[in-house]
């Protein structure tokens, strides 16, 4: 199986969270790039996008979880169809 690359670079938001007191009280800005490997084969074939990477879906959801949430975690992103 071939896979393509997908990347969204840029990201930009600001969030209340850090070390600091002063980072979760002032906040900062944080930026995000994400570049994910998937089989568009089939979106390929079929001209269908429900098929593939949803691209506001996903800068939805890095925003959601590395901007936002005061949290260092892994997310899942296999809901992007």
């Amino acid at each position: 199986m071939r896979l393509d690359q997908i990347a969204l670079r840029g990201l930009r938001g600001y969030g209340y969270h850090g070390v600091l007191d002063s980072e979760r009280h002032d906040g900062q800005e944080f930026g995000v790039d994400a570049v994910l490997w998937v089989d568009t084969a089939a979106a390929a074939a079929s001209d269908d996008l429900s098929l593939t990477v949803d691209y506001a879906a996903m800068a939805g959801r890095l925003a959601s979880a590395d901007i936002t949430v005061p949290t260092c975690r892994s997310t899942s992103l296999s809901s992007l169809r």
